[in-house]
């Protein structure tokens, strides 16, 4: 009975993984609270930073100069993106704006090649539909 209660508390009897340090070696990444991705150990880069400036023009020149140039780190590197901080609902907004745009301007090219064609008889195929219109540019379908 000493050694299944030895065995029980070292968790080889049960799976009970609840009790396990999660930022454990093979484990995966550690999580934070609700299943968030924990955060950096301090001194530990966030991957983004801010920079505020006393002047507009002072930060637009910086942007402009900024946004896309890449940087020498370490051997490695990285290129910039540069942008006015935006809040959540600002850049939401600014991307269904954007995709509005793109869905427009697909529907718009393609506006009007689309032909229809009444009164054909019943034996007219797609061949001669081709060829009745062959003259006027290429066709992709008939």
């Amino acid at each position: 009975a000493e050694g299944a209660a030895a065995a029980a508390a070292d968790g080889d009897e049960n799976n009970d993984d609840s009790n396990k340090d999660p930022a454990a070696p093979g484990d995966g990444a550690a999580e934070g609270p609700g299943g968030k991705p924990a955060p950096p150990a301090a001194g530990e880069s966030l991957g983004f930073g801010f920079v505020n400036f006393a002047e507009h023009e002072a930060a637009a020149r910086a942007l402009e100069d900024k946004n896309g140039a890449t940087v020498e780190e370490d051997g490695e590197s990285f290129t910039l993106y540069v942008n006015r901080a935006q809040k959540k609902s600002e850049r939401a907004r600014e991307i269904r704006r954007r995709r509005e745009a793109i869905k427009m301007e697909r529907l718009n090219k393609f506006q009007g090649m689309n032909l229809y064609v009444k009164n054909l008889d019943d034996a007219v195929t797609d061949d001669e539909l081709r060829e009745l219109f062959a003259s006027h540019g290429t066709i992709t379908s008939a």
